[in-house]
């Protein structure tokens, strides 16, 4: 389960399985099931980030996001919807940093901008890298970059990170790729970072 709250009493829930979703209303305690026929949610993967006034989350098992009304959980318009254009991936995870929306699929990754446009308020970047993610709980953004554990077509289990208008690094050196390549099964890895002394640790 992920959890997400708007900053105005609402309490975003979502679960791992497909059109999963939740809400609660802080000041009446009232908790609703999210459905696409009452709320036209289809949000599932246990993905969610609150992002320029919305709730964004991934239709899971396509290329497919939507974001909620501004504000409200309980209300995802039926327009609203946006799809990963590099390449036709299943998305996994979602990100952001404030400003950008990171998109992680299988084998590809973009970002997105906001720009406060009806129905969706974002729109696609030239950001776009064939790098996908192994494990959708395995990323985080930290000091406004991104970091997530994935691999290409040379390889997997690999840490990368992604600055603003750049390319995706490889932060993994030989040594912590060796540590991870004997794992037997890496789509469960999760990702934190935290700061200490000056130095940042993912």
């Amino acid at each position: 389960m992920l959890f997400r709250s708007n900053g105005d009493g609402q309490i975003l829930i979502v679960g791992p399985n497909e059109k999963e979703g939740y809400a609660f209303q802080i000041q009446s305690n009232v908790f609703t099931r999210l459905t696409e026929a009452e709320h036209g949610f289809v949000g599932g993967g246990s993905q969610a980030v609150f992002f320029g006034g919305r709730a964004f989350v991934i239709k899971k098992g396509s290329g497919q996001f939507q974001c909620s009304l501004p504000y409200n959980f309980l209300d995802w318009p039926g327009d609203a919807f946006g799809t990963a254009e590099f390449d036709s991936d299943n998305l996994l995870a979602i990100d952001t940093n404030g400003n950008y929306l990171m998109l992680f699929g299988k084998q590809t990754c973009e970002t997105w901008v906001f720009q406060n446009t009806l129905p969706l308020p974002v729109s696609p970047t030239n950001s776009t890298f064939r790098i996908g993610i192994l494990a959708p709980q395995a990323h985080i953004c930290f000091e406004n970059d991104f970091y997530w554990f994935g691999g290409n077509a040379q390889g997997k289990g690999v840490v990368y990170s992604l600055s603003p208008g750049g390319t995706p690094q490889v932060i993994s050196d030989y040594s912590i790729s060796r540590n991870i390549a004997p794992i037997p099964e890496q789509s469960d890895a999760f990702m934190y970072a935290y700061q200490d002394l000056g130095h940042k640790f993912v």
